[in-house]
């Protein structure tokens, strides 16, 4: 039989936003066993206690997912002892975690400063990994609305990857006899005219070659080899050296083609990012220097053993300065050379031994600079 009950102030209590979360029982008019209504009242209650053991009835279907769903779910518990604290918090369930809030403006509080939060560290975290990343891969990996390259490169340099220590024909060596270099010439000077007469024939083809040129740069070479401990010797740009090489025609025709190639990278792109230097200088160099155009450049260079180049396109002009490295001494090629002194040369500085002169290879270069608009 249904009686009727009053709740206590203690039951009834609401939550902080006034929402009552007991359930309030009316008070019902008590009647008499055996009343019609009573009756009424308790079959229609059995009836539905029976219908709810059936597995297909109307009571056992599921309207609403099941708990472990992902829709945010308020699952307050009705435990007396603990209905003084639920009535204050609310429990969130979100994909199985449960977290607490006691109430709905805590919960989106809460939520915003977590994602504040997250953003902050993102974005430090971003910083941190920029500033461990080599510049030449940032642009690889970040967009260029985070990483943008707001400077034209504007200088560059190169040369042709040979090394000046290369001593493949000998021309470093010093005292060393090589089985195929006994030409006639070095047959005749070891045999017969000895150290004077290669030092003659030496001094009369070399100077022979530079005669007619007013500077004194060439006696630098001839004497820091005969007299010399091979130290390397360096001509400025404005030495008449780099005057004398520099105006000849097989660098100039070099330098004009090299330079050309410059301008038509720049003009296209704005930078020399990207401009293959020293496949250009490879592919426009010279394989000799000077001629019947430069006696003077033909003695004291020829062949020579490295290029490099330094180019400058920051002022709006183009400056480019060459490097042209040689050695000063005679190889095993030089020994059978029908040019006048290679061969005494080479005597000297391979046979000629216990001699007040040294007769001391060495490596030289000379620097050449050339201005023009791009």
């Amino acid at each position: 039989m249904l009686a009727s009950k009053t709740l206590s102030d203690a039951q009834y209590s609401s939550n902080n936003n006034g929402v009552n979360t007991s359930f309030i029982e009316p008070k019902l008019k008590e009647r008499q066993s055996g009343d019609k209504f009573e009756v009424e009242a308790d079959n229609t209650a059995d009836t539905i206690i029976e219908s709810s053991t059936q597995p297909d009835s109307f009571l056992n279907t599921s309207f609403f997912p099941s708990s472990d769903s992902n829709i945010l779910q308020i699952q307050p518990e009705v435990n007396p002892d603990e209905q003084d604290e639920l009535q204050e918090q609310s429990i969130v369930a979100v994909n199985g975690i449960s977290q607490e809030f006691s109430s709905s403006d805590e919960l989106s509080d809460g939520l915003c400063a977590d994602c504040e939060r997250e953003e902050e560290e993102s974005e430090l975290g971003l910083s941190a990994e920029i500033e461990n990343i080599p510049f030449g891969d940032m642009i690889n990996k970040y967009p260029l609305d985070i990483l943008s390259v707001t400077d034209p490169i504007t200088d560059l340099g190169c040369d042709d990857g040979r090394d000046i220590n290369n001593n493949g024909d000998h021309d470093l060596d010093k005292d060393i006899h090589h089985p195929d270099d006994r030409s006639p010439d070095i047959w005749i000077y070891d045999t017969i005219l000895g150290e004077s007469g290669a030092f003659s024939d030496f001094q009369i083809g070399f100077f022979a070659g530079t005669f007619g040129v007013d500077t004194t740069d060439d006696n630098r070479l001839f004497d820091n080899f005969t007299s010399g401990s091979g130290s390397q010797i360096h001509f400025g740009t404005g030495s008449d050296m780099a005057r004398e090489i520099g105006s000849t025609d097989a660098f100039t025709s070099f330098a004009r083609e090299f330079e050309t190639s410059i301008r038509v990278y720049f003009d296209e792109h704005q930078t020399l990012a990207g401009f293959d230097c020293q496949a250009e200088l490879i592919r426009t160099r010279p394989n000799y220097v000077g001629g019947l155009d430069s006696l003077f450049s033909w003695a004291v260079m020829g062949g020579y053993q490295r290029l490099a180049v330094e180019i400058d396109a920051s002022s709006g002009n183009l400056d480019v300065t060459y490097r042209v490295f040689d050695h000063y001494g005679a190889g095993v090629s030089d020994a059978w050379s029908y040019l006048p002194g290679l061969s005494a040369m080479y005597y000297l500085q391979h046979y000629v031994t216990n001699s007040e002169n040294t007769y001391v290879p060495f490596i030289w270069s000379v620097q050449i600079s050339r201005f023009s608009s791009l």
